[in-house]
């Protein structure tokens, strides 16, 4: 006689306190949030940089241009989350932060 009242255990990724998904929308959005700051930042070593007096350094972009890439990561980051926060339902079901 076999036993076909097998067990199945489902696995979950989630955290079981905060319900954080590692592999979720939220992981995505800290990939590009780091991204986004890195970048910001690499502009603002540019501009120290520039304005301690080599102003070559800022290139063909110019100061304004470094100025302008500092500040545009950053906005692109506020649009990407909140639209983000604005997704609603997705089509599993769960919203962009599971809990």
């Amino acid at each position: 006689m076999t036993d076909e009242s097998a067990v199945t255990v489902r696995v979950s990724r989630k955290d079981p306190h905060t319900g954080y998904d590692p592999k979720g929308p939220v992981a995505s959005s800290r990939v590009v949030s780091v991204l986004a700051g890195l970048l910001g930042l690499e502009f603002v070593l540019l501009m120290i940089i520039g304005d301690a007096g080599n102003p070559g350094a800022f290139g063909p972009i110019g100061h304004g241009g470094a100025e302008r890439m500092i500040v545009y990561p950053a906005m692109l980051w506020m649009l990407a989350f909140g639209g983000s926060l604005m997704a609603g339902i997705s089509a599993t079901g769960h919203g962009p932060f599971e809990a």
